[in-house]
């Protein structure tokens, strides 16, 4: 099964508040969760002073994570899903319409799963 690794640059957004605020952040991060069916199992915020916000959704399908640059009017966003139906560019559109923006550079990178029996090498431990 092929999993989705979203990398989204946002510039020249004009949702100051989102940019801003934890809480709008948030808001903002459910209704694309929502809106690309992604389940939602847990969440983690932390809120810069004076103005900034980092989120992250941890998702069933893995997670999605915003930082933002409100002072430089950025925000830079990922979501690595394994459901196969997941539209990356569906989630790049409501991510600019979030944050009010239509300059978005975006990459999507194929993340293969490997199953146990198809590895052919021992367990190594990375150690101090």
């Amino acid at each position: 099964m092929e999993h989705k690794h979203l990398i989204v640059d946002l510039t020249n957004c004009q949702n100051t508040a989102v940019l801003e605020n934890l809480r709008d952040l948030q808001a903002s991060m459910a209704v694309v969760a929502r809106a690309c069916t992604l389940h939602v199992v847990g969440e983690a915020g932390h809120q810069f002073l004076p103005v900034g916000a980092s989120n992250v959704l941890l998702l069933s399908e893995s997670h999605f994570s915003v930082h933002t640059w409100a002072d430089e009017r950025q925000a830079h966003c990922d979501i690595f899903c394994c459901n196969p139906g997941f539209d990356a560019e569906a989630a790049v559109e409501l991510l600019c319409l979030a944050f009010e923006t239509r300059q978005a550079e975006w990459t999507v990178r194929a993340r293969l799963r490997v199953t146990a029996d198809k590895l052919d090498h021992e367990t190594r431990r990375v150690s101090d």
